[in-house]
């Protein structure tokens, strides 16, 4: 397999396997509305020779926000801005792909900080319910919307990736990780598969590596997760972390190694991101077994960096992160862009 085949996840068929991956972009609204300045970055996107477009991530509810500006889809002044992105992305015939997160303990609106709200070891079942409700509600919001899909956000200590990470969830219900339980994934998926049917594709982005687990303890773990949202119905599977600021320019294919523990026993396609910058990094990631190839970083530098990519060239991002800390100041988020 090249990187320019055409390839398919659930029914969305893409040009090639390069991926923009979900990537937050800090221009939304004070109400949680699609900005035109939004609208802009992805019909730049959109124009690339990229595959496929998977949006920044919207919250599920007011609570469940990483930050004030954060997208969302809970009115209809919300939802209707968010037809923008997918008008935009199919104006250039690319699919694209809505993702939604509960933020959890992460969030940093002031008014939810320090709450243990949102403890996975706290939350009532009624709770939990509410809010498998509402990443079911939000996906068939995203569907009539016309997003090609979603991508159910499971990793970077948001809350579903709480409920998925043994050194974090001491639960002993059905929430938790018991060897024999249905996790969160069971009731998770099944109420969305019965909102928005079995043909639309969901998929999820997962952590590779948790916290204070031995590489035998989580690779175990890993392949275990990635069976069990396979048996739920997930069209697809994305490999991330929560240690990617901790990277630097010369590490490359920071998840590489568990790209044969995950495809060990699942047969749905596998998007690898992260340390990924040029031509030579995605033929080894495809040579592992990675079915698609994610970036961030490197759009944030350049919206056309597919194109870069496909004629040989490396990305101009030096992954000194400043994007993370430049993410609300001036117009571009890469201190590079004037």
């Amino acid at each position: 397999m090249e990187v320019t085949q055409r390839g398919t996840i659930g029914r969305i068929i893409t040009d090639n396997r390069i991926v923009r991956s979900a990537t937050n972009d800090y221009r939304g609204g004070e109400d949680k509305t699609v900005s035109m300045e939004q609208v802009g970055i992805y019909k730049e996107l959109a124009r690339s020779n990229v595959g496929l477009i998977i949006t920044g991530n919207f919250a599920i509810s007011e609570d469940g926000a990483i930050d004030s500006n954060q997208n969302a889809l809970l009115t209809s002044k919300q939802r209707e801005s968010a037809r923008m992105i997918s008008d935009a992305c199919h104006e250039y015939k690319k699919p694209v792909v809505l993702q939604l997160s509960h933020a959890g303990l992460k969030t940093r609106i002031p008014k939810y900080q320090g709450s243990d709200l949102y403890d996975v070891n706290k939350m009532t079942h009624d709770e939990i319910k509410k809010v498998i409700n509402m990443f079911a509600i939000c996906t068939l919001e995203a569907k009539m919307l016309g997003f090609d899909g979603v991508q159910i956000h499971l990793s970077h200590g948001y809350l579903l990736s709480d409920f998925l990470n043994p050194s974090v969830n001491k639960r002993s219900d059905e929430f938790g990780l018991l060897e024999d339980g249905d996790w969160i994934i069971n009731p998770l998926f099944s109420k969305i598969r019965y909102l928005v049917g079995d043909g639309y594709p969901i998929l999820v982005k997962i952590t590779s590596y948790i916290d204070k687990l031995s590489k035998e303890k989580n690779d175990k773990f890993l392949e275990n997760l990635s069976k069990r949202v396979e048996k739920a119905g997930v069209s697809s599977i994305e490999l991330s972390g929560l240690n990617l600021p901790s990277f630097g320019k010369n590490d490359h294919l920071y998840y590489g190694d568990c790209i044969n523990v995950v495809k060990k026993e699942t047969n749905i396609p596998l998007i690898l991101t992260g340390g990924l910058r040029n031509m030579e990094d995605v033929n080894k990631a495809i040579s592992l077994g990675a079915d698609f190839v994610g970036f961030s970083r490197p759009f944030i530098r350049n919206p056309l960096f597919a194109n870069d990519l496909l004629a040989a060239k490396e990305s101009e991002c030096i992954s000194c992160n400043a994007c993370y800390s430049l993410k609300e100041k001036g117009s571009k988020r890469c201190g590079f862009l004037k």
